[in-house]
């Protein structure tokens, strides 16, 4: 059996703004430590990830020498509606800015279902902490698993960025990595200020049985002052709320203070 050809993982301008769910205590986390952890690919919480690969070296012999297991990866979404899933450019316009303010439903609940935070920065922000480590990027691209598995394969690493169809919900932008030395099952990436890496921060939907926990939340991030004092006020950043709640189940508003 054969392989497709697979291209270089499609790359988008620094600019680019990508969209990060984080649990609580994975939030929690990165602020004490300032560490964005890329964690190896086989301990990703989706089983199938790695298995083309794996399938892959059975084919070619030459790829012997290739371990997924030497690979470490930051999953992020580009949170942006393909071209012709909606009724017309139109609509989604408006359903891409309705994303960006309240988030995915299936987003959220696959990742911060008992509570958390969606962070938001560029692709560039990213990209410039990976010079000093070998490194690739890219927008995966989904497809039938049946069409993955026909003409041949260029390069093993471009297999990290294609997945089946039923996760284009999550419309990634993906981060691989290979440390030069062997490392644990993570592999931290620093930000001595991670203030300058967040352009925002929108916290979990409320609803009526746990609204105490995105208030919580809300008010920590204010409290600790996690943007920075800009422009002397501290829920603010270029000029944009820096910190909101998603009103996704419950309209609720939190302006400036």
């Amino acid at each position: 059996m054969k392989f497709q050809s697979f291209i270089n993982p499609k790359e988008l301008p620094d600019d680019t703004p990508i969209y990060k769910y984080m649990s609580t205590d994975i939030f929690l986390s990165f602020l004490l430590t300032q560490n964005l952890i890329f964690q190896c690919i086989p301990k990703w919480k989706d089983h199938l990830e790695g298995t083309l690969f794996d399938f892959a070296k059975q084919v070619k012999t030459k790829w012997s020498d290739f371990n997924k297991c030497d690979y470490f990866g930051s999953c992020w979404s580009l949170q942006d509606y393909p071209s012709g899933l909606l009724g017309s450019e139109t609509e989604r316009i408006e359903a891409n800015k309705e994303l960006a303010e309240h988030g995915s439903a299936a987003m959220w609940e696959s990742y911060c279902w008992n509570g958390g935070v969606r962070i938001k920065t560029t692709i560039g922000k990213i990209k410039i902490r990976l010079t000093e480590v070998q490194s690739w990027h890219g927008a995966v691209q989904y497809k039938p698993l049946s069409s993955l598995l026909t003409g041949m394969v260029i390069r093993p690493e471009f297999l990290f960025f294609y997945k089946g169809v039923g996760y284009i919900h999550e419309n990634e932008y993906r981060f691989v990595v290979k440390p030069k030395r062997k490392t644990t099952a993570l592999f931290p990436i620093n930000f001595s200020d991670v203030s300058e890496l967040l352009d925002e921060i929108l916290v979990y939907p409320t609803t009526k049985n746990d609204d105490w926990k995105s208030r919580a939340l809300w008010d920590l991030i204010l409290r600790e002052n996690i943007p920075g004092k800009i422009d002397g006020l501290s829920n603010n950043k270029n000029g944009k709320q820096f910190c909101r709640m998603s009103n996704l189940y419950d309209k609720k508003s939190h302006e400036l203070r």
